[in-house]
């Protein structure tokens, strides 16, 4: 019974935390691309569709 309560409790080191991750490179073209460009364009092309949709 006790093993199986550490196993319950255990925290999965695979998991990204504050302190593991690196803040984000400006100076790197793909990393702009992927995390401010793409996500831009995701969400205005989604509104663009659900105006589309809706006329």
């Amino acid at each position: 019974m006790r093993s199986l309560y550490y196993l319950l409790i255990q925290k999965p080191s695979e998991i990204p935390s504050p302190h593991n991750n690196d803040p984000l490179d400006t100076s790197s073209p793909l990393e702009i691309t992927v995390y401010i460009i793409l996500p831009i364009l995701i969400f205005a092309l989604y509104f663009l569709w659900k105006r589309k949709r809706r006329k």
